[in-house]
């Protein structure tokens, strides 16, 4: 896709009085504006996050309730059935409230994950008729529930309480017989922070339990539980999901992060040596590319349960025996997933249908649907419109979508619902069900309303770059500046450079389509990776103009910066 570059107008007056305040330069001051801050207070309170800055548990809607029947689940030895989704969010969720469990010492518990390809996202009615059979008392759903109202009836009517903790969207319908709804999304929820994670939720929950144990038979050793060892489940899902991160996904990802780095986890310490993560090289992005996937990808092919023993064993020769499962189903994942988008875009390169048309919802009867997500994702990137994929599987398809920023993916199939089995989903990401014959309807429904959103007609995708600096300028003092503002993400994306007038000192191709670069200006030279820029034909001894985003690293005891470029342009 082409990219529009857009520099970011400058506030010198603004710029001045934050870098005077807070001992920093103009170049990190304009960053912190183009982030949207106006005021030193602010700054200092983003800058100096704490754990501190959490909000209270308890003002979270039914979660005191909720906390209050667990414990007396756990006081009447009740079996307790851990509900949770086969996505990344899903499985550390279930993980998280394993390994709190068996920390306070309650074993009386089951888990249960659907199987994508067979049963589906969210709770269903065969499984909660063996839970009664295994005299299952209390479900607790994760990362999923909210749209369940007939089988949270149906789990009443056996008796079988069950607690709802999920963060998708709310529809009109909410599950009236669950025992307790755990939502901050809940319009009557005052909790400040809306955008959570599930596993997010589920922190919440457990630090409401740890509360409420106070007053139990657990309570001689209640305070010696230290709930900062989950951060590390609360951080890999939290990036996995694509949270923003502000507010408490903030403070989650920076501190778990530091979790993550030295956990005692044997499968968390697996995975990290899996996919070759050694100290100090641990960060959201290789959360989001390398750990994240090896965890979805069980989910999508196989069943999410081995990820799930994975997080929760205690012998590590087993933890590497999964990881390593995990890490050839991810190969096995990438092979599909690229003969998948290889296939919808010839489908849509090959038909005039697309050209005028502001989003694509394809199918077929072949495509697998533990795929179909990613490769949306990956036609969202190429052609910045929304799309939906669908996998048939006789009359019945299993649908998943991506956005774009201006288009409200969720609320878009609610306008077309009457068209769907089922939805459910975020503004951004979404899954859904749709019968044969309604495909059509649904295709130009959806269309209808994707026409009214203002899409750029030359395909452009814009990219904003924070500020022009020379070389001479990236020093490992900027770069410490930076780190201030970590973790970067969505919702506060890592800093963008731009440098004009650099020259290509080496070129290197490497995979299929990336470059690796020696670009210099004024005698000082930087190593760059320029990744899917191949076809720009860059050689040695080209001018260019380069946006980037910079990054260091240590070797042995020296501090380097590289450039991930994200555009270039030859002068």
């Amino acid at each position: 896709m082409k990219k529009q570059w857009v520099l970011h107008n400058e506030d010198k007056l603004l710029q001045k009085k934050i870098s005077e305040r807070l001992k920093i330069s103009n170049i990190t001051s304009q960053i912190l504006i183009n982030r949207g801050f106006k005021d030193i207070e602010t700054i200092e309170k983003f800058i100096n996050t704490t754990l501190s800055k959490l909000s209270f548990p308890l003002l979270m809607k039914d979660i005191e309730k909720a906390c209050d029947r667990i414990v007396f689940a756990i006081k009447k030895s009740e079996r307790i059935l851990i509900y949770g989704d086969y996505d990344v969010d899903g499985v550390t969720s279930v993980a998280l409230l394993i390994n709190f469990l068996k920390l306070i010492g309650y074993y009386n518990f089951r888990y249960y994950i659907p199987e994508r390809l067979n049963e589906g996202y969210g709770l269903n009615i065969n499984a909660i008729k063996n839970f009664k059979d295994d005299n299952v008392k209390l479900i607790i759903t994760v990362d999923c529930g909210v749209s369940d109202t007939e089988k949270i009836t149906y789990a009443k009517s056996i008796g079988i309480d069950t607690i709802v903790t999920d963060h998708h969207e709310i529809s009109d319908t909410l599950p009236e017989d669950a025992f307790a709804l755990i939502n901050p999304k809940q319009k009557d929820c005052n909790f400040p922070f809306k955008e959570m994670a599930g596993v997010g939720i589920a922190f919440y929950l457990i630090a409401g339990l740890k509360m409420k144990l106070k007053d139990t038979n657990f309570s001689k050793n209640i305070e010696n539980y230290d709930l900062k060892q989950f951060l590390s489940f609360v951080a890999l899902g939290t990036v996995a999901d694509i949270c923003p991160l502000q507010n408490e996904n903030r403070v989650f990802v920076k501190y778990g992060l530091s979790e993550l780095e030295h956990t005692n986890n044997p499968g968390l310490k697996a995975l990290k040596q899996i996919c070759n993560i050694r100290e100090g090289q641990l960060s959201y992005w290789t959360v989001g590319y390398r750990l994240a996937p090896r965890i979805n990808a069980i989910g999508r092919l196989g069943k999410a349960d081995i990820a799930v023993e994975l997080l929760t064993t205690n012998d590590y020769s087993n933890a590497l025996k999964l990881a390593s499962l995990l890490e050839r189903t991810n190969y096995e994942r990438q092979k599909i997933e690229e003969t998948t988008l290889n296939n919808a875009i010839k489908m849509i390169e090959s038909s005039k249908y697309f050209n005028n048309k502001k989003s694509i919802v394809l199918y077929s009867d072949t495509w697998h649907e533990g795929v179909i997500g990613i490769v949306a994702s990956r036609l969202v990137e190429k052609y910045n419109k929304p799309a939906v994929l669908i996998s048939f599987t006789n009359e019945i398809g299993k649908g998943s979508g991506r956005s774009i920023k201006d288009f409200d993916l969720f609320q878009s199939l609610n306008l077309c619902s009457e068209y769907l089995i089922d939805f459910g989903g975020h503004k951004y990401a979404a899954g859904l069900s749709i019968h044969k014959n309604q495909l059509s309807k649904f295709i130009e429904a959806f269309e209808s309303i994707a026409s009214k959103i203002s899409i750029n007609k030359d395909n452009y995708k814009n990219l904003y770059i924070d500020k022009k600096i020379a070389f001479s300028e990236l020093d490992t003092a900027l770069m410490d500046e930076f780190s201030l503002l970590e973790p970067f993400g969505n919702a506060n994306s890592e800093p963008i450079l731009l440098s004009e007038d650099v020259l290509v000192t080496s070129v290197k191709i490497f995979g299929t389509n990336h470059i690796k670069l020696i670009l210099e200006q004024c005698n000082k030279k930087f190593e760059a990776i320029a990744f899917n820029q191949v076809n720009k034909d860059i050689t040695m001894g080209d001018s260019l103009h380069v946006s980037y985003s910079p990054f260091s690293y240590k070797e042995n005891t020296k501090v380097n910066i590289k450039l991930k470029i994200k555009d270039l342009i030859k002068i």
